[in-house]
């Protein structure tokens, strides 16, 4: 089944959504639940179109695990799309009023804040997930390289989703990671995690490799 990722529930807004100033409050209190609900950030941005290159209001969600945007038509959130927050990919602003989140292998997906604040509110919120990401993928590489006996560095695989990235903390705390065991394929039996800690005074690793199969 196709994964979707979690994201604050959106619950029923109130009845004076209608008029263009109410569906404006409408948005604002949406974006204050999905931060009171544990995102990072949250708030109405336009995106623009992957084929036609049009710019649509949307309401985006940053959590600790996906950056996910939506319609909002009359007051109801709908259409949810997502992208899953990895190591690799990359953010920049353009024309000093676009940002621009690359994942990799994929089109570019183009972002435009309501001001100059706003696009620095979103850059600093979603650069700073983004280089702890890599900052610990790669820490959990040098750590494979150094344990060639028990995992197999050519076999590395992020699990953003395994339940490690603690959205109701707003911040990256433990984060998981798969590979092979050394000299076997990778197949599930010979899959061992490596789990990265982040955090005040937390710092470490550890490694759980599989029991040998009889």
């Amino acid at each position: 089944a196709r994964y979707a990722p979690p994201c604050p529930t959106m619950q029923k807004p109130p009845p004076w959504a209608g008029s263009s100033d109410a569906a404006a409050r409408t948005l604002e209190l949406l974006a204050g639940m999905a931060v009171a609900q544990g995102a990072l950030h949250a708030g109405v941005v336009a995106k623009r179109s992957d084929w036609v290159h049009t710019w649509n209001e949307r309401l985006a969600i940053l959590s600790t695990e996906s950056l996910t945007w939506q319609r909002v038509l009359a007051g109801e959130p709908s259409d949810e799309r997502a992208v899953i927050l990895h190591s690799g990919m990359s953010l920049s602003v353009r024309e000093q009023s676009h940002l621009v989140v690359q994942p990799a292998g994929r089109a570019p997906i183009w972002f435009r804040a309501g001001s100059g604040p706003e696009l620095q509110a979103w850059e600093s919120e979603l650069g700073e997930v983004l280089a702890t990401l890599r900052e610990e993928a790669d820490l959990a590489r040098a750590i494979m390289r150094e344990r060639p006996e028990l995992m197999d560095p050519a076999c590395f695989h992020e699990a953003p989703h395994a339940g490690s990235r603690n959205i109701r903390e707003r911040r990256l705390n433990k984060l998981f990671y798969l590979t092979s065991a050394a000299q076997t394929q990778p197949t599930p039996q010979a899959l061992c995690s490596l789990t990265t800690h982040t955090g005040d005074g937390d710092d470490g690793s550890s490694i759980t490799v599989p029991p040998p199969m009889l």
